[in-house]
């Protein structure tokens, strides 16, 4: 289905898959940079926790997959526009809402959590990159960073493709302050995180978990895991499983 997001037509293709019978939880799956709603861990998720009634929500952000919009229109605040035109879709009166996010999917979740606290029940985050942002102007340098700023786009290129990036992704980051983050987290949540991620360094992620000043927080690591776990999505799995029976969700 699509689902209209913002004020300029712009829409984003959303797949909802319910199970037999409803446990009342919904889980909106978020998936990372470059990405898109099919990868891996989210069709194995989803096949998880619709067995366990479980209702399974999945989506491209805008510029990925199947929506529409550009990369070189993302920023952090378009990100949490999609996710929460997801959430509205998807959220009712006996519905409880968990968001599970990888690497930029858990930068959403997370400052969605805060955002709008109450409304979301738990959080799963993999790989998170909560300095999401930060990471392209590391792999630029400085001289890479002042061109970008400039000219206003650069274009980068990973193991997925090549993409153009508009500097309003870096301007708009500076409101999402990962201090403040930690500060106003109060969402239970379960991190997985890979000690051999070349992305997100696992001691940002331990920092993040010492600052947070929310109690219910369960930290994985693995030691050969890598940015996208995915070789781990099994265990994955099973952990978000215990997490979401701790909490009284399935």
């Amino acid at each position: 289905m699509r689902l209209r997001v913002g004020s300029c037509g712009e829409d984003i293709d959303v797949t909802i898959v319910s199970p037999a019978t409803s446990s009342g939880t919904v889980v909106i799956f978020l998936h990372g940079f470059m990405s898109h709603q099919a990868g891996e861990k989210a069709r194995f998720f989803r096949d998880v926790l619709v067995q366990r009634g479980v209702t399974f929500v999945t989506f491209d952000f805008r510029g990925h997959g199947q929506s529409s919009g550009t990369m070189r229109e993302l920023t952090g605040t378009r990100l949490l526009e999609d996710g929460h035109a997801v959430v509205e879709h998807m959220a009712s009166a006996d519905r409880r809402i968990v968001l599970v996010g990888s690497s930029m999917g858990g930068w959403v979740a997370a400052w969605y959590a805060t955002l709008h606290p109450g409304r979301i029940a738990a959080n799963m985050l993999i790989a998170p990159s909560f300095t999401f942002g930060r990471e392209f102007l590391d792999h630029l340098g400085p001289e890479g960073a002042a061109t970008w700023a400039r000219d206003g786009v650069i274009r980068f290129s990973n193991e997925y493709g090549s993409v153009e990036l508009g500097y309003e992704l870096i301007r708009d980051m500076e409101h999402y302050s990962v201090t403040e983050l930690a500060r106003r987290y109060h969402t239970p949540t379960l991190i997985g995180q890979g000690m051999r991620d070349p992305i997100v360094d696992y001691r940002q992620t331990l920092a993040f978990a010492e600052q947070c000043r929310g109690e219910e927080m369960t930290l994985a690591l693995f030691k050969d895991g890598d940015h996208r776990l995915t070789a781990h999505k099994a265990e994955l799995a099973e952990l978000l499983l215990s997490f979401l029976a701790r909490q009284n969700l399935i």
